[in-house]
């Protein structure tokens, strides 16, 4: 449960609510908030803070420690007193003091203010009945064991829609849940509810010109290192036994790093997932690591048993799995974790987003036509990084074949964006360009060329599903005149800021990383959701960013003689699309029993389609880009099986 309240603004009486030793009770006239005593110490290093007035003009005091309290305020011990409803404001602002979850309560006008966090690390879903009750948790499922709402609750049809397209996963997270009536607050968010309307406020804002007086790629590093290293240091603060996941990457291998140098002598544990996988191997740079840190390392090897592990995440999430890979994988990670005694699991999670690559330099010459210095960077791009997915003997390959490979990848996703968005006018330009400039067109060495790359698509458009919905999204909103929008406040200049993590994809494994923390009993940290740390990477321009091609170049400064520099300066990342295939096969072949006629899921899942893309998936050889999209198809189609499977 982790935390649940409900507020009722009308005059039917709540019963009082039985109050457990493990949990604490704030229990008023109009409502009441339950809180486990476990997610408070699990949550330590973030805060849960609560709040009320009785007469909305005296301070709101700090009046017992959370461990001896049974009625009364909950809040940091670190934190005497608030002042006054500015200072509550003040307190969830400060990016110096993240929060988890803050919630004030106002006895004398009713008025009930609820704010999750700036990276949505703990979930905040809401009921709001105007005239009648408020209610909130931290999951879903106790929502929906409120006897008021289990009559007024149904399927959300759009939702589900948007979870079936693999192009709504980098969409910004928006407030609607797979139940209608049931909704999320945006991290970074409060919401203000009154007796019959509710009111969405942005609270953390971004402001990257305070770093304007540094310029330099060695300024920009210093800041970030010690940014970073005061969010590992928060995150480890009262940990003695320390674990943290060790792929390998960029990322965790930072994380692992820099918490060494924070607990030289703490008992150290690192964790890798083996996938028998050659594309997707990076044992050895985790070996590298963990031999410089002095950590044991620990092989992974994730269960087989795909479908019960499917079958308990659904349960404990409330809503179809999120995570692209098979749900063994990340639930073997905490839980040896857990089994080697550490005190809290530290993961390198969502560092691509936070730290930003610099991608946006390139779009920045293609927008400004620099037809020519968008060439030489490209030409960077492909001597400066490994590109596996275009090529698997990419090594092997001549430079000139590279950029050729670089050249036609970066015009394939801009002459397909022409198709859908632009004039024609526009795309014949854009022929043009890629023809005189890039010499796509006579380029034969890598077997392509405008006119190939057009026949790729319609290839692929005529022999693969490029949707696998049973309706159109048109069908659906006609179909569901009472489903709103995906709601989400709209502040253009925020929205610039936070775009880059604020996405659907991020934000769902955020809430399922929480329910399975909570489901172990076991503390999950992810150092690089920093509020100082990411208006610090907002800052840095794309251009350092880019770093002739390797990208992320502020933060691979920052791990200078910190990293082992094999790691520090790989341009390579896994590739998990084999991993991801066999896995989503195997969860095919076990979870036929979810696939039958009479399940639900074909009310949502076109079953031609389906079986069609289980085929393709089944063959041995396919293009990257379409075995992405059926291994896609087919893990969400059995994902949402076992949900609506879990409604009965």
């Amino acid at each position: 449960m982790s935390f649940r309240g409900i507020f009722r603004f009308d005059q039917i009486p709540l019963n009082r609510p039985v109050i457990k030793s493990n949990q604490i009770g704030l229990i008023y006239s109009k409502g009441h908030v339950i809180i486990e005593k476990s997610f408070l110490d699990r949550e330590s290093s973030n805060t849960f803070l609560f709040f009320h007035s009785k007469d909305g003009k005296q301070p709101f005091q700090n009046t017992l420690d959370y461990k001896d309290v049974h009625y009364g305020n909950v809040l940091k011990p670190s934190i005497t007193s608030i002042e006054n409803i500015d200072h509550f404001n003040d307190l969830i602002c400060d990016k110096n003091f993240p929060i988890s979850t803050a919630i004030l309560y106002n006895e004398q006008n009713g008025h009930l203010e609820i704010a999750r966090s700036a990276f949505g690390l703990v979930p905040l879903f809401y009921i709001h009945v105007p005239n009648q009750f408020t209610a909130f948790a931290a999951d879903i499922k106790s929502l929906l064991q409120i006897q008021e709402i289990k009559s007024i609750i149904s399927v959300n049809s759009v939702t589900i829609w948007n979870y079936l397209s693999l192009t709504k996963e980098g969409v910004p997270y928006g407030a609607n849940t797979f139940f209608n009536h049931i909704s999320s607050i945006i991290p970074g968010q409060k919401i203000v509810f009154t007796s019959n309307e509710l009111k969405n406020e942005i609270y953390m804002r971004y402001n990257p010109t305070k770093w304007d007086h540094i310029n330099s790629l060695n300024e920009y590093g210093e800041e970030f290192k010690h940014l970073f290293s005061k969010s590992v240091q928060r995150c480890l603060d009262g940990k003695n036994i320390i674990g943290a996941q060790l792929s390998g990457g960029l990322d965790s291998s930072s994380v692992s790093t820099v918490a060494r140098l924070i607990k030289p002598d703490s008992e150290f544990h690192v964790f890798y997932s083996e996938t028998h996988s050659p594309m997707a191997n990076e044992k050895h740079f985790s070996l590298e690591v963990a031999e410089k840190i002095n950590a044991s390392h620990h092989i992974i090897i994730p269960s087989l048993n795909d479908i019960d592990t499917l079958i308990r995440h659904t349960e404990l999430y409330g809503q179809p799995e999120q995570m692209a890979l098979s749900p063994t994988f990340q639930g073997g990670l905490i839980q040896n974790a857990k089994e080697s005694n550490c005190d809290i699991l530290l993961t390198g999670h969502d560092g691509d987003s936070v730290v930003g690559k610099g991608n946006d330099f390139l779009n920045s010459l293609f927008r400004a036509e620099n037809w020519l210095r968008l060439k030489i960077e490209l030409s960077n791009l492909a001597r400066n990084n490994n590109f596996y997915s275009l090529d698997q003997n990419w090594n092997g390959l001549t430079d000139i074949t590279k950029e050729q490979l670089i050249y036609q990848n970066f015009f394939y996703k801009r002459l397909i964006y022409c198709l859908k968005n632009l004039s024609f006018k526009q795309y014949i330009k854009l022929i043009a360009v890629a023809d005189n400039v890039f010499n796509i067109k006579r380029t034969k060495s890598v077997g392509a060329g405008i006119e190939a790359l057009i026949y790729i698509l319609q290839k692929k458009i005529s022999s693969s599903p490029n949707s696998i919905q049973k309706y159109t999204y048109q069908e659906i909103r006609e179909g569901n005149p009472s489903i709103s929008e995906t709601t989400r406040f709209i502040d253009d200049k925020n929205a610039e800021f936070t775009d880059s993590i604020l996405f659907t994809q991020s934000i769902r494994i955020n809430e399922e990383y929480f329910a399975l923390a909570r489901h172990y009993d076991f503390s999950i940290r992810h150092p690089f959701y920093d509020p100082n740390l990411y208006e610090l990477c907002l800052a840095v321009p794309q251009l350092i960013k880019f770093g002739n091609g390797i990208g992320r170049a502020h933060l691979r400064k920052a791990m200078e003689g910190i990293l082992p520099e094999s790691v520090r300066t790989r341009a390579d990342k896994a590739i998990f699309n084999t991993y991801a295939k066999d896995s989503a096969l195997r969860l095919f072949d076990q979870g036929r029993d979810f696939l039958v006629d009479s399940s639900p899921v074909w009310d949502h899942v076109d079953k031609k389609k389906f079986f069609l893309a289980v085929r393709i998936l089944q063959r041995k050889e396919q293009h990257s880009g379409t075995q992405h999209l059926m291994t896609f198809f087919v893990n969400r189609t059995i994902f949402l099986a076992v949900w609506l499977y879990s409604l009965k």
